[in-house]
């Protein structure tokens, strides 16, 4: 007798959690025109429902706790579409029925749905009541939700449990990969025809490097002859200084090309020094006797 209630009890506690997960709420019926239906006979149209869903075969939440449990969450007024799930979640199911009363004069219109939790429709059926009293009514809303319930399909079955002695495996398999340090290969270096590393600032370097260096030549030659005389003479007793009234005035000329030479040669070193690696850059500045002497150097 005692292993026939422990079989009995087993039995309980292993199909309890299923039965309750298989039950369906049903969410307080939606009139058309609103009013058409007092309140108090609305909660019987509503109890209608669930007594049609448990006549069809379904564990049904019974009306009034339905109702208390929509009421606390504001949902009574539900019928469907995003508060499917909040309203399955406030009567504890997994399904919900939603329920449409149609009201012309005598006549009603009654229309089921079965929902699942996220508003998907799994089955429908629906019914009318032409010149009939209240009571009629709500009988022909039984038999159309029972009409509902033979017609819905089967829940789905859990998922069954996993073997104790595979939860270590579970969790190995569930532990992520160690990380492994990314390994970057540095890029291959370019190398040009000739040889050297590739520089795309080289021909531009050794333009303005010899533009500048033309320019300071040029420059330096005109400071050379600023103010010398301009004529010239084989005569041996010709004396330029003193018989020739021209001179050479091409000492701001020279100094403006010696700038824009020296500008010129520094701009060539800056391209040549766009990519290439600087080694050691130096600068130093030193008293002189007209003044101060500045240096810079740079090694690469």
């Amino acid at each position: 007798m005692r292993d026939r209630r422990c079989t009995w009890l087993l039995a309980i506690l292993l199909c309890g959690p299923a039965a309750a997960a298989e039950r369906v709420g049903p969410l307080v019926p939606a009139v058309e025109p609103a009013g058409a239906i007092a309140a108090e006979l609305l909660a019987r149209f509503h109890e209608a429902v669930a007594r049609g869903l448990e006549s069809g075969g379904l564990a049904t939440v019974r009306a009034e706790d339905a109702r208390r449990g929509l009421e606390r969450q504001k949902l009574l007024e539900c019928v469907g579409g995003f508060c499917v799930k909040r309203a399955a979640q406030a009567m504890d199911v997994t399904r919900v029925v939603a329920t449409r009363i149609h009201v012309t004069g005598k006549s009603y219109d009654l229309e089921c749905r079965l929902l699942a939790s996220d508003g998907a429709a799994l089955a429908k059926a629906a019914g009318s009541c032409d010149i009939c009293t209240f009571a009629e009514a709500q009988q022909t809303l039984v038999r159309v939700a029972s009409d509902l319930a033979k017609r819905a399909p089967p829940a789905a079955a859990p998922a069954p449990a996993a073997p104790a002695h595979s939860s270590k495996a579970a969790a190995v398999a569930r532990r992520p990969a160690p990380a492994r340090a990314a390994v970057r290969a540095a890029p291959p270096a370019t190398v040009g025809e000739s040889g050297g590393a590739a520089h795309p600032y080289l021909g531009w370097a050794i333009g303005f490097g010899v533009a500048g260096a033309t320019a300071i030549g040029l420059g330096s030659y005109l400071v050379s002859i600023h103010g010398e005389p301009t004529c010239v003479s084989h005569d041996p007793g010709f004396d330029p200084e003193t018989q020739c009234p021209d001179v050479f005035a091409t000492g701001g000329s020279g100094a403006v090309l010696i700038g824009l030479g020296a500008a010129s040669v520094v701009g060539g070193f800056l391209f040549y020094a766009r990519e290439q690696p600087i080694g050691t850059l130096g600068a130093s500045v030193a008293p002189s006797a007209t003044g101060a002497s500045a240096s810079a150097w740079l090694r690469f």
